[in-house]
């Protein structure tokens, strides 16, 4: 057991100020192979009822985190894309880990999932310019991408901001400064959720 102030990430859980929590807790599985988590992680997780949780399966080992979707900052993103959009900017792709979220391109549509090669990027938590841009956004796109910026709050992925060409072209620095502030923007959105 032990203390940790508001914030510090240890393991998988956040714990608040005060709070004492064992992280080893053994649980059976009922007659429909569910779980419940204690009372005590779902507050340090700051979970509540209905919210979302990813789990995922890895290594033999399953893993329980809060799940927070980029669906529901739409109210911001929508006006930084359709800004950019109108400045003559419409390169930009919003992404959550695995599919479009939102697009300043006509085509590429919501929900439509992303190449396991730009999934693969995400994943890796850091920019991504490449020097050889042939990594297609989706399937059967023109577009590729010229440049990746994963969205992470507190070690999280939750998506990233894509610029892609259809002509090859590298971004140009103004390309990277907006999508570098977008992305700072988003994170610090994700994480006030």
């Amino acid at each position: 057991m032990e203390c940790k102030e508001l914030g510090i990430r240890t393991g998988f859980f956040v714990f608040r100020k005060g709070f004492i929590m064992n992280k080893n807790i053994i649980r059976r599985l009922d007659d429909f192979g569910r779980i419940t988590l204690p009372h005590d992680m779902r507050r340090a997780m700051h979970l509540e009822e209905s919210d979302p949780v990813e789990i995922v399966y890895e290594d033999k080992r399953i893993t329980i985190s809060p799940y927070i979707t980029l669906n529901e900052i739409e109210y911001f993103t929508i006006p930084c894309l359709k800004a950019l959009r109108k400045s003559g900017d419409n390169h930009y792709i919003f992404t959550t880990r695995n599919e479009v979220c939102l697009s300043c391109i006509k085509g590429i549509d919501r929900g439509v999932s992303l190449t396991e090669a730009l999934v693969t990027i995400l994943r890796q938590r850091k920019e991504y310019i490449p020097d050889d841009i042939s990594i297609p956004i989706i399937a059967h796109s023109p577009y590729a991408v010229t440049a990746v910026f994963p969205i992470l709050s507190a070690g999280d992925l939750h998506g990233g901001i894509v610029i892609v060409s259809d002509d090859h072209a590298k971004p140009t620095e103004s390309q990277l400064v907006k999508a570098r502030f977008l992305r700072d923007i988003i994170a610090q959105e994700v994480e006030g959720l």
